[in-house]
């Protein structure tokens, strides 16, 4: 009903994924004039933990998309926190997109005694400070666990374009995500849904926005490290 999978500049609609205890989060957005707003909402029964096959989580995610009749849609994940570690971290300079992304991976690294070059630590993050004293929030995921779900969900057919984890409270985007919520539309929730995995899944549909920052997910059409 919003037309033919399209990974162009100028996305209309997109379905946001998050794994809860309760099962998996899915929404689907759609983009007016004005904003993107969530339209519909369910969550899957099966359930799916930090750390399980990815492969099972994609293919849940399948059937649930067949049944609502989203599975030609472009996804984006959000990551549970425990796949994760999170740390903050000062920069000397407010910086975005991919030049972010580097310098984080970069110091990160120095600190570790690793090399930027080897790693194979994959961040995403998020400014959480001022530009006087730039401070940004990040969670790194080892590169082959990041793989491994792009590798799973197009095993399955599936459109998965956007990997990331939400900060906390949405971070920088919480108002695009109470946007995207209020003023509420017809809802069709089948099972009760976690409110935190519910805000994550939003969070990850969003960055489908062409103002989406870069340092803010992972991208099946871009490097997933940028050294």
């Amino acid at each position: 009903m919003f037309g033919s999978v399209g990974f162009r500049l100028g996305q209309r609609a997109a379905i946001g994924i998050c794994p809860a205890p309760q099962g998996i989060v899915l929404v689907h957005l759609a983009a007016d004039s004005a904003a993107w707003t969530v339209t519909e909402s369910c969550a899957a029964a099966c359930t799916w933990a930090a750390g399980d096959d990815a492969a099972v989580l994609a293919s849940c995610v399948r059937a649930e998309l067949l049944r609502a009749g989203w599975d030609k849609m472009p996804l984006a994940l959000a990551l549970p926190l425990d796949e994760t570690e999170i740390t903050e971290w000062e920069l000397p300079v407010p910086l975005v997109g991919e030049e972010l992304r580097s310098a984080l991976l970069w110091s990160l690294c120095a600190e570790r005694g690793e090399s930027a070059e080897t790693t194979s630590m994959c961040l995403c993050c998020d400014a959480v400070g001022d530009a006087i004293r730039p401070r940004y929030w990040t969670a790194q995921v080892d590169r082959v666990r990041v793989d491994g779900f792009f590798a799973a969900f197009a095993a399955e057919g599936l459109h998965l374009r956007r990997l990331t984890v939400c900060p906390p409270a949405g971070g920088t985007s919480r108002e695009l995500i109470a946007q995207a919520l209020v003023p509420h539309m017809p809802w069709e929730i089948e099972n009760a849904a976690d409110d935190a995995a519910e805000l994550s899944a939003v969070y990850a549909g969003l960055l489908f926005r062409r103002d989406a920052p870069a340092h803010l997910y992972w991208d099946v059409g871009r490097p997933l490290r940028a050294v």
